[in-house]
């Protein structure tokens, strides 16, 4: 059965399900080359369905995200597109916005109305692209952001499951928080498994919009003048800040409590302080302190909130609790490592698109059909994602075409002969783009639109920012090969699985600071990804063949974009961006190309 999901906010795009099976997947700001983009995901819609070869008339139900409040800007489609909906979170239109979205989520007679006008302007928008007629589903926003996570992690193998009994098995606990959505800004719920392994959600804490750190993270940036979207760079500034002089206007902002009595969260945020008096508390103060300050009250608040909610969840602890997270929030790499230290939690999986560019995977499972039956009548596994590379390919003819209307040449179009040849460039200080093979769901490039370069060389840290255009402050990541993750990382145990796609920051071994400066953080953590060959064939090839030259098997792996761009999803993007930036060399499409004037 194929389903499409969609979803219409920041983040916006489109992705195709084959039962449980995703065929296509992609956001709408990598096809439009507009960052964040948002609004009804025609261009997605049309790609998913080209790419997967499946004609509108074959789609049997078309799913989207979050119901309330949302049918103003579905009916200004065009004007919401094209405008900031006020401003960062701080700004008055900004603040109105959110409270009309959530005020209405909050009335059961408004919604019920508003729910309907949604789905009928949705309806009109599938008309003009021969959708019209199917079945639109509604899914509620934190359900939707919950699916992807669950479906991310991969629970319930058959090897967990089968006839064990029920507390020698990992109970299965999912996490969601983020700025907002339908009315709340997070949401606890316990995962269940029908008999034919599809997951039934029973939520039993939620936090009320009005409660979100999404937003005093958000509000905070815009203070320390990062363009709304950037909440990782104040991530990145919080390692090299002193948190004690800004720790008690933070404490006054988002005030902590003890253990819960009700469905809710332990916390509260004073809305007044966080768009009254902050301002003035931390003027004067140091970024960098303001932003460590903020982390490490966020990061105790979301600690209590797991912990309420593990509390709360009850039943057999025996065998441990898995936990998967999704929402905005959680792109704030420190949180996994946080989670994981919990006493009872066996593993922490953070959803790779785990900001809202996920909802419209979530929405699609929530109509996914179960999974295909054997012959003796057991439910196939759900199945995990090594990969999320399920957007646009760039294919050898696509990848010529680009070479041959720029000033660059071929050098090869032999695979092994590139990979030898990049590897010598990155082992000699060389930086190397990657545009090859499906692009990527979700913040984080993986291999397939990358950027790499040799994490021994210190210079290049300043060299590639230079290039990209990137923030000083911002720190580079490390991509290592999956065997050699303990001489690498120390508290690894519970997130091995979200390490594959670089969604956690963990501490680094003595060993590979001395030998890899260029990928730890200024604190002595990396926000790593592990590479098999099933997660990133090139990528893995390349660390091997780099490996083989250095002992070292680490390349830096950063995405490929200016900033301030989405990350390139055609080989024109790519090309423009690798004249743009100087880099030495280029994967494109199955080419290896050299840059005639590389900015070393």
């Amino acid at each position: 059965m194929i389903v499409l999901g969609i979803g219409d906010g920041h983040g916006a795009g489109a992705v195709l399900l084959d039962g449980r099976r995703v065929l296509a997947a992609v956001s709408e700001e990598r096809l439009t080359r507009r960052k964040r983009e948002r609004g009804f995901p025609r261009r997605s819609i049309e790609w998913v369905l080209r790419d997967a070869g499946v004609a509108a008339g074959d789609v049997a139900h078309v799913a989207y995200a979050s119901l309330w409040g949302r049918s103003v800007v579905r009916f200004f489609d065009e004007q919401y597109r094209a405008g900031d909906e006020g401003g960062g979170p701080s700004q008055w239109a900004a603040r109105l916005h959110a409270s009309f979205e959530n005020e209405v989520a909050a009335r059961p007679g408004l919604r019920e109305v508003e729910e309907r006008t949604s789905r009928m302007l949705l309806a009109r928008r599938l008309a003009e692209l021969d959708l019209d007629g199917r079945p639109l589903h509604a899914v509620e926003h934190h359900t939707a952001h919950a699916l992807a996570a669950v479906a991310a992690a991969g629970f319930a193998r058959a090897s967990d499951a089968g006839d064990a009994p029920a507390g020698d098995r990992p109970r299965e606990l999912v996490l969601t928080l983020d700025g907002y959505g339908d009315g709340l800004s997070g949401a606890a719920a316990l995962v269940f498994r029908e008999r034919d392994g599809s997951p039934r959600l029973r939520r039993f804490l939620a936090v009320p919009w009005e409660r979100s750190l999404g937003l005093v993270y958000g509000a905070v940036a815009e203070q320390l003048d990062f363009a709304e979207g950037d909440e990782g760079q104040v991530t990145a500034l919080a390692a090299s800040g002193d948190p004690e002089r800004c720790r008690e206007a933070f404490a006054r902002v988002i005030r902590l409590g003890g253990a819960t009595v009700g469905p809710t969260a332990p916390f509260d945020v004073d809305r007044k302080a966080l768009f009254g008096t902050l301002r003035k508390e931390l003027a004067g103060a140091p970024h960098a302190d303001v932003a460590r300050a903020l982390q490490d009250r966020v990061e105790e608040a979301v600690v209590r909130f797991a912990r309420a909610a593990l509390d709360h969840a009850g039943g057999e602890e025996r065998a441990g609790t898995r936990l998967a997270c999704a929402g905005g929030l959680f792109a704030n790499v420190r949180l996994g490592a946080r989670l994981a230290a919990l006493p009872g939690v066996v593993s922490v999986d953070v959803c790779p698109a785990m900001g809202d560019d996920g909802l419209a995977l979530g929405a699609a499972l929530a109509r996914a059909a179960p999974p295909a039956r054997d012959s003796a009548g057991a439910a196939g596994d759900p199945p995990a994602f090594d990969s999320v590379a399920w957007g646009p390919a760039i294919g050898a003819a696509e990848a010529r075409h680009a070479v041959e209307r720029s000033e660059l040449r071929t050098v090869t179009g032999e695979r092994e002969r590139a990979v030898e040849e990049a590897a010598e460039l990155l082992a000699g200080g060389g930086v190397v783009g990657v545009a090859d093979g499906r692009l990527e769901l979700g913040p984080r490039a993986l291999g397939q639109r990358s950027v790499l370069f040799d994490p021994r060389a210190l210079r290049l840290v300043t060299h590639v920012s230079r290039g990209l255009a990137r923030p000083p402050h911002m720190p580079f990541a490390p991509a290592t090969l999956a065997e050699d993750a303990e001489h690498c990382y120390v508290g690894l145990e519970r997130l091995r699985s979200t390490a594959r796609f670089m969604t956690v920051a963990v501490d680094t071994t003595p060993w590979f600071r001395q030998r890899c400066p260029a990928a730890v953080h200024v604190d002595g953590s990396a926000r790593v990804q592990l590479v098999s060959g099933a997660s990133a064939p090139l990528l893995h090839d390349l660390l091997g063949a780099f490996r083989r030259r250095t002992g070292l098997g680490t390349l830096v792996n950063t995405s490929f974009n200016l900033h301030g761009e989405p990350i390139v999803a055609s080989a024109a993007d790519a090309v423009r961006t690798f004249l743009a930036s100087g880099l030495d060399g280029l994967f494109l499409g199955g080419l290896w190309v050299r840059h005639p004037h590389p900015l070393r």
